[in-house]
Parts: structure tokens; C-alpha cells; sequence
């Protein structure tokens, strides 16, 4: 064991954090950094080789152990995170355990420690009351809006923004729907799931309600969560709140398409966005008596010897990972919060803010656990905002799709429109033609995606080289960074039918690429090496035995109990169990894409002919080929295929 000694003998580093460990608590807060803080175990019978704040980690530890069944890490070093917070600090004890080793309680991530008092600079305790209408969590939310309005320059609202064409107007013992609003007002915004409305009809505007609206909703005939944000709003001192099923005419189609159009910049004009997270249909509310999030405790410690002992609270944090709430699986719901300047949401266990510039939530966790997905996402609201044309484009293909496509939606058609508000804000960013989720400039590479265990939804007509036209997740395989070189490049596009307007759905998109397109055998081979959950398939280019594929990730592939249908070059189109596709080959083509020369990875796209245009080929996967170094350059190994223009329906 390393230490250092003194001039008598004893230790002078700290066992834990190797700081002094004459270092007072005051001094070891006082710079905002992550500390490695070793292995727990190694040093929890050692206290008098720890300086005070080690010592206070493991009492806390210790407690926590006894009090909640809590065990901590054995085999990965912990972190101690000193956050800012105001004129205060609270300390964060920030668990790296790998996820196969049992070392602590399953929905404890860290452990938070504040002071009773505060002298000492921590940040004093901070109580979560069980009732969301309680004026604690009012004072919490006024806080966390005066904040963000005084302090972030980044989430100033344009002055001469344009209000919604109707708003509900909260004025009146009712509320009433109000059109053309003049007046520059400040509005909320509700964000919520509808559920099945034909089970459970709720509140809705329709033309022949469109005038007794304007006179008079009765609040007792809304769904809870409508009620829910007309109080919360009134409480704010809101008078103005848009709710999409109200303020939008349903069964006017021009109505709906004009104000579709718009819901990006709608909830991006909203001073705030109210999120019923909890709530999994519109009749079920949002204000309710919630699980506490996290376990409490206290420690006391003497920081000098013939001190008074100092209360010092801890409370164990879930991940937030392992809460996160129904409209957080909401497609519909994805760019109404991405689009939001402020974002406010009712979760089952807590509170939870994010804006342009920062995140909270009730625990103060979210600091410290911003690789949970859910957080990973809302840090895209101000590093969108922030960022150049070109990482925009990576943060579509590495961000935008993996987390868009990972929701649910109710109908499968809606799955271009319930993204168009984002789409409409990158068109804006970094211009260019929008081509069924894809962007024209940089198409290449944006063809490269690949899908999760999805099937082809053959009843509605999106073109096969786009990834919408897989149900569940799609994404990028590997990081595609700029170093590449491009191998086929897009001649022409027509995407027909889009609604006028608006980035929404296309009935059938033709594209045309011109590069090299080999002839090869698609086969399932269950002993076939995959990463990724495409399936165990292997492609072989034809001519060329030692091109054998590294991962291949058919668009199509199905659990083994359902059909998998594949067209070849020879047969008409036919579906077989995949059992049976065990072994058989099957006639494909790849169109080579790109090669990533630091990694030798050769991209390609599958494709099959198309059933119903006799020129045209369908996409049915994603190939990447892993060249060995003997392999020289690329165009020397691809030249014996000629260019060619390929056609992809």
C-alpha cells in the first residue's frame, strides 16, 4: 500500500482520495471535481488513515448498509462529485459498478449528503413532499423559472413570437377557447398521452363545438389532466394554455394540417411546457400522491477532536433511468419536448425540469446522472441549439433517430409527422432536402442505418432505403465520423405525396445512386459472429470467397416465429419460415457504400428486386465487411465492378 508518512511516522495522505488528510471538509469542498475515492472496502476498518471527508462517506456508507439492506461496490472505485449548487455545495457519491457484478442494491445509483446547517458550505436538506400541489413544489418550480428567466441568456424567448390562432383563456371561473390573440401574451403548453380515445373519449373541439367553446368549457366535463394543467397554470399566474385536442378543430383536415405544421413552434413559443409524465391517458391526472424517490438517513461526526458532532443528511438515489415515465415512451411526445424552451414534468416520483441551458429534478440528482437515456436526451435541447450544421447531422443519425425510434406510436403513419417538427428545425439549420427521414446532402451516409429486430410494415408505403419503413429501433451501428470515403453518390430523388407543407409522409420515395453493385449470396448461419441483434446471417460476394461480411443486418429480419420474406433474383416474392431459411441461399446484390479507412470497414447496402417496378431493387439490410490489412487500396479492390446507376424504390 502506498502512503506518506510524516516526520513522525504517521500518514499525511489520505488512504481514500490520497488529498492530506489533515484537509478539513470546508477545504476538500471547495473545488467543484471528481475525486476517485478507491475501493470502498479496502478502507472501511481504516478510518484513522482517511481525511474527514472520506471518514464522512464511509459512516454514510456504513449507515446506509445497515438502514436499507444497501451494499456498496467491492470491485469498482467510487466517485465523490463536489456539485455547485447556488452559494452552496452538496456532495455525490456516484457508484461506477459494472452491471454483471451484484454490488449494491439494485435501484440505489448514489448517494447525495447534505447538512442540517450550513456553515460548512453544503447544501442544506432539501425535503420532497409526497403531494405535487403542495407549496414546496410550487416554490421549487417558481424557483427553477425565475432562475432560467434571470440567468440564461440561451432560453430568452424571441419578443415578437406569434401566438397560437386559439388559446384556452383561464381568466373565468371556466375556461374558454379564444381565437386571434393580438396581445403579446405568455402561454403553457400541455405535453401528454391521449391513450385510447375510442375506449376512453375525452374533451375534444369539433366544429359543431367550436362556438359554445369560445363561450364557455365547463371545467368538470375535461379529463383530470386537462384540469391538472389548468391548475397548475393559474397557480403560476398563467392565463393562457394550449392543449392540442382543444385548440385544434379534429375532424377539419385543413385545420389539423395548418396547426400540425406549427406544433414545433408552438411548443417552442410556450413559456413552459407542462409534461403529464405519469399520466398514461388523458383522463388519469398528473397531481397525485407520488413515491418519495429515494431512501433517508442521518450521520453525525465531530470534525475536530472535542467537537459538537454535525448532522449531516444522505439520501440514495434511483437512477433515474429506472423511472422514467409513460410519455417518455411517447413518439408524439419526443418533439414537444425537444422543441420546448422550458420543460416542467409530473413524474411518478418526482419533479424534473429542463431548459435550454440546464436539468434539475427534486432529488438534485440529474447533475450526476446525465448517461441515464432520459437525461442523455433532454442535454439535446441546448446542445442542438448550440451546435454547427455539420455535428447537427451526426446528432440526427446518432441521436434524433436512435432515440425517436426506440417510442411507441398508436398508428404507424404518423411516424414522419410525429418527427416534422424537429425535421422542420434541422431543415432550418442546416438546409438541404429532407428525403423520408434522411437528408439529401449528406444521403450517403445516412443510408447506412440499420434496424432492431424489425419487420417491414407491407401495408403501408414508405420506401425500403428509409428507415421509417421498419417498425422499433434504427441506428447507426458504428460512429460515422467525416473521415470516410464516400463510394456511390445520389443522382436524383422524388419523394411523391408529401402533404403540402410539411415534412410528413411520403406514399412511395424513388431514389438513384450511381456505384459499384456485386452480385452475392445472402444465407442464415446461425453460427455466424454478430455484435449487433440483426440476426445470424452471413453475405458472400460472389467471385471473391475471402469477402466474407462481419455483421449483416437484414431490415426485415423477424423472430424466429413469425415470416421473413425476402424477393430474389429468380423467383417471385415468397415467405418461408426462418427455419427454413437455415442454410439456404439466397440471390442478393450490395451496392458498395463507403470504407472507413482507419477501421478498414467497407459498408454496403442489401438489395433484392423489387416485386412491383421491374427495374427498380428494394433495400432488405446493411452489410459492413472487415477488410484485413493485405487488402490494398479501395478502388483497386472494387474495380472490377463498373459504375452503374442503381434504382431503389
Amino acid at each position: 500500500m502506498d502512503t506518506t508518512h510524516d516526520s513522525v511516522g504517521r500518514p499525511s495522505k489520505c488512504l481514500g482520495c490520497r488529498q492530506d488528510i489533515a484537509s478539513s471538509l470546508t477545504n476538500a469542498i471547495s473545488s467543484p471535481a471528481d475525486i476517485p475515492i478507491g475501493y470502498l472496502r479496502d478502507w472501511q476498518d481504516s478510518t484513522e488513515l482517511l481525511c474527514t471527508l472520506c471518514k464522512l462517506i464511509v459512516l454514510v456508507v456504513k449507515d446506509a448498509g445497515h438502514r436499507f439492506n444497501f451494499i456498496q461496490p467491492n470491485y469498482k472505485p467510487a466517485f465523490l462529485r463536489v456539485l455547485p449548487n447556488n452559494q452552496y455545495s452538496l456532495l455525490g457519491l456516484k457508484f461506477q459498478a459494472p452491471p454483471s457484478v451484484s454490488a449494491r442494491k439494485k435501484d440505489v445509483d448514489s448517494i447525495f449528503i447534505y447538512q442540517t446547517e450550513i456553515e460548512l458550505g453544503l447544501c442544506p436538506y432539501r425535503n420532497i413532499p409526497t403531494s405535487t400541489t403542495s407549496d414546496e413544489c410550487f416554490e421549487t418550480i417558481r424557483q427553477w423559472i425565475r432562475d432560467c428567466k434571470e440567468n440564461h441568456q440561451a432560453c430568452i424567448l424571441p419578443s415578437a413570437s406569434q401566438l397560437p390562432a386559439r388559446l384556452l383563456y383561464l381568466g373565468g371561473p371556466n375556461p374558454q377557447l379564444v381565437e386571434n390573440i393580438h396581445e403579446q401574451a405568455e402561454y403553457l403548453a400541455l405535453s401528454y398521452c391521449w391513450g385510447d380515445s375510442s375506449e376512453n373519449p375525452f374533451l375534444k373541439t369539433y366544429g359543431n363545438t367550436l362556438e359554445s367553446h369560445k363561450k364557455c368549457i365547463m371545467l368538470g366535463a375535461m379529463p383530470q389532466n386537462f384540469r391538472d394543467a389548468i391548475y397548475v397554470s393559474k397557480r403560476l399566474g398563467y392565463n393562457y394554455l394550449w392543449i392540442d385536442s382543444l385548440c385544434i378543430i379534429q375532424d377539419d383536415g385543413e385545420d389539423w394540417d395548418v396547426q400540425s405544421k406549427l406544433m414545433g413552434d408552438i411548443y417552442h413559443g410556450a413559456d413552459l411546457v407542462i409534461a403529464a409524465s405519469r399520466a398514461p391517458a388523458a383522463f388519469n391526472g398528473f397531481l397525485a400522491e407520488r413515491q418519495l424517490p429515494c431512501n433517508e438517513g442521518t450521520v453525525s461526526m465531530a470534525l475536530e477532536d472535542n467537537e459538537q458532532p454535525v448532522v449531516f443528511c444522505y439520501r440514495l438515489s434511483p437512477p433515474h433511468r429506472s423511472c422514467e415515465d409513460e410519455l417518455d415512451s411517447r413518439a408524439w411526445a419526443f418533439q414537444e419536448r425537444l422543441r420546448a424552451c422550458r420543460y416542467l414534468a409530473f413524474g411518478k416520483r418526482e419533479l424534473t425540469w429542463s431548459c435550454q441551458t440546464t436539468l434539475h429534478c427534486e432529488c438534485d440528482s440529474a447533475e450526476v446522472v446525465d448517461e441515464s437515456r432520459k437525461y442523455r436526451e433532454r442535454s439535446l435541447e441546448f446542445s442542438l441549439s448550440q451546435s454547427t450544421a455539420q455535428d447537427l447531422h451526426m446528432r440526427w443519425r446518432q441521436d434524433i433517430i436512435t432515440f425517436y425510434t426506440q417510442r411507441k406510436l398508436t398508428h404507424h403513419e404518423d411516424k414522419l409527422r410525429a418527427l416534422s417538427a424537429i425535421a422542420d428545425y434541422f431543415q432550418a439549420k442546416i438546409g438541404g432536402k429532407y428525403l423520408a427521414g434522411l437528408w439529401e446532402q449528406d444521403f450517403i451516409l445516412d443510408l447506412l442505418w440499420s434496424t432492431d429486430d424489425a419487420m417491414r410494415r407491407e401495408d403501408f408505403k414508405i420506401p425500403t432505403w428509409s428507415w421509417m419503413a421498419c417498425a422499433g429501433l434504427a441506428y447507426y451501428p458504428l460512429v460515422l465520423t467525416f473521415n470516410v470515403v464516400r463510394l456511390a453518390t445520389l443522382v436524383r430523388s422524388h419523394i411523391f405525396d408529401t402533404p403540402l407543407g410539411m415534412l410528413g409522409i411520403p406514399q412511395l420515395g424513388v431514389i438513384v445512386l450511381l456505384g459499384k453493385l456485386a452480385p452475392a449470396i445472402l444465407t442464415h448461419d446461425p453460427s455466424a459472429r454478430i455484435p449487433n441483434k440483426g440476426g445470424p446471417f452471413r453475405v458472400s460476394v460472389l467471385n471473391i470467397s475471402e469477402f466474407a461480411s462481419w455483421v449483416v443486418n437484414p431490415d426485415i429480419f423477424p423472430p424466429a416465429h413469425q415470416s421473413y420474406s425476402i424477393y430474389s433474383e429468380t423467383s417471385e416474392p415468397s415467405e418461408s419460415s426462418l427455419d427454413k431459411l437455415e442454410g439456404q441461399p439466397y440471390n442478393v446484390w450490395v451496392l458498395f457504400m463507403a470504407f472507413f479507412p482507419s477501421k478498414r470497414y467497407l459498408y454496403g447496402i442489401i438489395l433484392t428486386k423489387s416485386a412491383e417496378f421491374f427495374t427498380a431493387y428494394c433495400r432488405v439490410g446493411l452489410v459492413i465487411f472487415r477488410l484485413g490489412g493485405r487488402y490494398g487500396n479501395i478502388h483497386e479492390i472494387l474495380k472490377q465492378w463498373g459504375n452503374e446507376q442503381v434504382t431503389i424504390v
